[in-house]
């Protein structure tokens, strides 16, 4: 439960922390070049 409640204060998780095929899904979609950037501003509260 600690991990949810730490990434619960980056983002919200009203459905929990996706499961491992959603996260595959996720990263197999975004652009090897791009990804590190969606990190930075998700980080940053952008998205």
């Amino acid at each position: 439960m600690a991990k949810q409640e730490w990434l619960e204060s980056f983002l919200e998780l009203p459905n929990g922390i996706p499961s491992h095929d959603t996260l595959e899904r996720l990263f197999a979609r975004l652009r090897a070049g791009t990804s590190a950037a969606v990190f930075f501003e998700l980080g940053a509260g952008g998205v």
